[in-house]
């Protein structure tokens, strides 16, 4: 009894020892230390404990609605120790979600996102508001507008907040606070160890703060899958479907795990009873799989224009959405080169139908399941990585290469009219095919960007219109991999640019791709008793771009040599670009086992087979100014890399 009294008294010593720490001056940050004014955390106190050793683990939720969320922790803090804090006034201040924004980019890991629920502590009780607001807001430092608002009432400590679906749009982030509102939160200033996430933002500061908060996402019954619009965005005369040679197939996905509630057509006068399909489909060259058929059907007639029709469609992964079937007739438009969102779409049965170049006249509601906020920061890095250089690593790389002659070795992508063809330049460019020569200027191309930032100087642009690595015209492991330099003056270039493959790619039957594999590089390349080498006949595209870069490496041996794979462009043939990763993560792996850098503009430029049109001159292959910016920067960025970091000074 004496020693169970003793460990009590000795346990109440300990409670009034860390009841008292929370008075005095301020102080340190440590549990040893004198805090003062700091707030203290606890360990398993009001906030949420990251398990370092295991990682987030996914909490499923049902939500109101019936359907599932995921459990997000947004900020983590961990240990017993105090942290440099500040009561905010939601009446006086709003608190901006950060969410691993840069600036340069317009979203962060909330935008384009639902979320059903947030788990808050509040400092003081009162009404709080949650909004969404413009991603702008944070490079600005005010709230341009704020949307969606809803008001809650909270208690000290922690509450449970029901958003019911809140939709953060594409380009937008989450405000929490508002004028008029009357509760407080405790905000975390400083270097936090072991914290997740949870950076915010007061509104009118500039750097970010801590937050601790949870987040569910979930769905909403009325988010739209798109927030640009067809309707009074499409441009010219709209032309009617021609049902003899529907379906026709979004390719460019973004239905895959959703539900489509709502379908807005355009079309012309049409009778009551007219009808018009909409099917859930898997795709791969062809239909191969039919899961759902929703018939529109007008119950009255119809006056030209814009019309909403109630739908209820899922799709499961791996699915899309087919529009259109023989016997429909309800005359439905499409339009040429509109400013919607859906270009692309893909009739198997008649090239006179709707191809790429075409859009429909449609906008498309419903719900997408969030699985995973990891795939949401993935965006937000991958974003991030590919922002352009700031002034001064642009400078720094200048500073490094100034003066450096550069070669380019490419395709169409590449030519340019007087330069590309130029015998000034090497001899054997006589009657070159080019394909720039009025739609761009000289100094819009990318080589020619880079070439202009980085004060360097062009030696040779060896590029072809049409060419191959492997077959065809051009052929690029063949003569033009040893004429990368001037014939004429005897300058050999200092850097080379190879960027070729795109012809390889769209021309080649996907049944004769081959993987990369050591032994059959080797096995095409023989070093003879006198150092020269035998180039054995490629069988592939992997032996001729393998054949082609060591003959650049021999004839060139101090030149700095990048590998560049190509950029993205849409083929029917190829809807979600798998053949065209096969294609550029070949070229890596050349790069690698050769040690070059490589470029892999697929997944780095921001060029994608969503928004090559756009960056495009019209034909989703060839890049317009902007496509070349894209790509510039890009090769730009690997270069800083190259020549700029530690490990290459």
């Amino acid at each position: 009894m004496k020693r169970l009294i003793a460990c009590i008294l000795g346990l109440l010593c300990v409670l009034i020892a860390l009841s008292a720490c929370h008075t005095g001056k301020p102080g340190g940050t440590s549990d040893t230390e004198n805090p003062g004014d700091a707030k203290y955390i606890g360990t398993n106190g009001n906030y949420w404990i990251r398990d370092t050793d295991t990682g987030e683990k996914a909490e499923e939720v049902i939500l109101t609605e019936g359907k599932l969320a995921v459990y997000d922790h947004s900020l983590a803090l961990s240990g017993n120790r105090y942290f440099e804090s500040e009561t905010v006034k939601l009446g006086e201040k709003q608190i901006i979600l950060t969410g691993g924004y840069v600036e340069g980019i317009e979203f962060n890991r909330y935008s384009g996102v639902c979320f059903a629920k947030m788990v808050l502590h509040a400092a003081e009780e009162g009404t709080l508001t949650v909004s969404t607001a413009p991603v702008i807001s944070l490079k600005n430092g005010k709230l341009t507008e704020t949307e969606n608002a809803t008001s809650h009432e909270v208690k000290a400590g922690e509450n449970i907040i029901e958003l019911n679906g809140l939709y953060v749009k594409p380009d937008a982030t989450i405000v929490i606070g508002a004028p008029g509102d009357t509760a407080s939160l405790t905000v975390y200033r400083g270097a936090i160890p072991d914290a997740g996430n949870g950076e915010c933002r007061i509104v009118g500061e500039t750097e970010n703060c801590r937050l601790p908060f949870k987040l569910y996402a979930g769905n909403s019954e009325n988010s739209p899958f798109f927030d640009e619009k067809a309707e009074g965005n499409v441009k010219g005369s709209g032309m009617t479907f021609i049902y003899a040679s529907a379906p026709f197939i979004y390719v460019n996905n973004p239905f895959s795990n959703g539900k489509l509630t709502e379908i807005v057509l355009s079309t012309l006068d049409c009778p009551a009873g007219a009808t018009f399909t909409v099917s859930v489909v898997k795709f791969n060259q062809k239909i191969e799989d039919t899961a759902q058929v929703f018939v529109i059907e007008t119950e009255e007639a119809l006056s030209a224009g814009w019309h909403h029709f109630q739908v209820d469609l899922s799709v499961p992964d791996g699915y899309t959405v087919a529009f259109g079937a023989s016997g429909d007739t309800m005359p439905v438009q499409y339009y040429n080169a509109c400013g919607s969102s859906f270009y692309f779409f893909y009739s198997t049965l008649s090239a006179a139908a709707p191809d790429y170049s075409h859009c429909l006249g449609i906008d498309v509601y419903g719900q997408k399941a969030v699985t995973s906020m990891a795939a949401r920061d993935a965006e937000v890095s991958l974003a991030v990585s590919r922002l352009p250089l700031t002034d001064l690593q642009l400078n720094t790389l200048t500073e490094k290469i100034k003066g450096k002659k550069i070669s380019v070795m490419g395709d169409s992508i590449s030519t340019y009219t007087g330069i590309s063809d130029n015998t000034d330049y090497n001899t054997t460019l006589r009657k070159y095919a080019v394909f720039y020569y009025r739609q761009i200027k000289e100094d819009e191309t990318w080589w020619m960007r880079v070439i202009n930032e980085t004060e360097t100087a062009l030696c040779v642009n060896n590029s072809y219109s049409g060419s191959e690595v492997w077959t065809g015209v051009g052929l690029g492991y063949q003569g033009r991999a040893e004429n990368l330099h001037n014939d004429n003056t005897g300058e050999e270039p200092d850097i080379i640019l190879i960027f070729m493959g795109t012809n390889d790619e769209r021309n080649d039957p996907q049944d004769r791709f081959v993987p990369f594999d050591e032994e059959t590089v080797q096995a095409c390349i023989t070093e003879m008793s006198d150092g020269t080498f035998k180039y054995g006949t490629p069988h592939s595209f992997l032996e001729a771009y393998s054949i082609m870069i060591h003959k650049i490496m021999q004839r060139y041996p101090d030149a700095d040599i990048f590998l560049m794979t190509m950029a993205p462009s849409f083929l029917p043939s190829d809807p979600s670009g798998e053949h065209l990763n096969r294609f550029a993560d070949e070229i890596c792996q050349i790069g690698d086992y050769f040690g070059l850098p490589s470029i892999n503009l697929v997944t780095e430029s921001g060029l994608t087979l969503d928004n090559i049109r756009t960056y495009s001159v019209g034909d989703s292959l060839h890049p317009n100014p902007a496509g070349m910016k894209m790509i510039s920067e890009c090769v730009l960025k690997h270069m800083y890399n190259f020549y700029c970091t530690s490990e290459n000074q």
